[in-house]
């Protein structure tokens, strides 16, 4: 991203761009009775395009790899291994819960009584 000059805006500019951003926003929150943002930095947002990106794209790792710049998915799946785990436990609560309700179902209905 180039500055008023031309060149490149340094790594510091960026973080103050990022903070001051996330500073009024938070502001903004709090005056509707909301919380705040948690703690913002270029590598907080970058980190949550990647999990949003990884979720929304169905864990495509090569694309999101070209979307960052990761020259390895060993880094991109050792970095997000724990949203991928999150993903499955709540595939597996969603599946616990479906067969609770239909557990539910089944006996809170009447079961005819067999006749030999």
């Amino acid at each position: 991203m180039p500055n008023v000059r031309g060149g490149r805006i340094s790594r510091q500019r960026i973080r103050k761009i990022v903070a001051d951003a996330a500073g009024l926003a938070s502001e903004r929150l709090v005056a509707q009775d909301l919380p705040p943002l948690p703690h913002t930095t270029p590598h907080t947002l970058r980190r949550t395009y990647i999990s949003i990106a990884l979720l929304a794209n169905e864990f495509d790792v090569k694309w999101v790899m070209r979307q960052v710049g990761h020259a390895d998915s060993k880094m991109t799946m050792e970095v997000y291994a724990q949203l991928q785990h999150r993903v499955e436990r709540r595939h597996g609560a969603n599946f616990d819960r479906l067969v609770q309700g239909a557990r539910d179902r089944l006996l809170s209905s009447e079961v005819p009584a067999l006749t030999a």
